[in-house]
């Protein structure tokens, strides 16, 4: 499996949040971790780094091969815990700190399924014979709205509380870690992303684009696209496939 991944400070902000890692283990797997910082434009870095290296540490570290379901949840579930603690302790210790956060998207790939966690609007896609499906639910207003039957799907990107999300690593230490399990194929694709893409590309848009480009040509592709709709925000995409 080959993963390639981009980040762009987007066109209007000054600094860039987000924060992307990955990496092969044992046994043809592979890891990726995307995280959006949230909070003054030092606090919301330092948040999104901090939680992105810890949790790429642990499962490095801890990953073996042969590793249960179980197992490998509890990677994933502790390795974010711990990052969370960090970020909320750093919060307290500094004043400058207060309030800061950030989201979180996970995945362990392992043979032909995917591991994945997260928490807040950072989200994870498969595109399964070319069709594009999103696996992880938004931890956010407008979600929660949407589940309530007070908005539409519509509505949704042109709703004025769009950006405020329900979840984040770091302000608290009680953390609620969404986990699930999807099975795959040697040809989908796992995409991880950042509201800075998706508040901008579409599912239809990002499913042409990775229907049509491959690696480092696709991140390419669907942050120039982000850039030229918008780019008011800091813009992250990472891809596993086996093209």
């Amino acid at each position: 499996m080959k993963v390639v991944g981009k980040t762009d400070i987007g066109m209007s902000r000054n600094i860039n949040q987000d924060y992307f890692s990955y990496g092969y283990l044992r046994d043809d797997s592979a890891f990726a971790v995307v995280c959006d910082g949230m909070g003054g434009q030092t606090s919301g870095d330092i948040a999104s780094h901090t939680v992105c290296k810890i949790v790429s540490d642990k499962i490095k570290e801890n990953f073996k091969s042969k590793m249960s379901p179980d197992e490998i949840k509890k990677i994933l579930i502790d390795s974010i815990q711990e990052a969370n603690n960090k970020v909320y302790q750093l919060s307290i210790l500094e004043k400058n700190l207060r309030g800061m956060g950030t989201t979180i998207v996970a995945v362990i790939s392992v043979k032909n399924v995917a591991y994945i966690s997260h928490v807040g609007d950072s989200r994870l896609y498969i595109l399964a014979s070319k069709k594009l499906y999103q696996i992880t639910k938004d931890h956010s207003f407008v979600q929660r709205l949407l589940e309530l039957g007070k908005i539409s799907k519509d509505d949704v990107n042109t709703h004025p509380h769009k950006n405020i999300i329900t979840r984040a690593v770091g302000i608290s230490y009680n953390i609620n870690i969404d986990f699930n399990i999807n099975k795959i194929d040697n040809q989908d694709k796992i995409i991880l992303c950042t509201d800075g893409l998706t508040n901008y590309c579409d599912i239809n848009i990002m499913e042409n684009i990775l229907n049509n480009y491959i690696g480092e040509s696709a991140c390419n592709k669907l942050v120039d696209i982000a850039n030229n709709l918008g780019g008011k925000d800091n813009i992250t995409v990472v891809i596993l496939s086996n093209d």
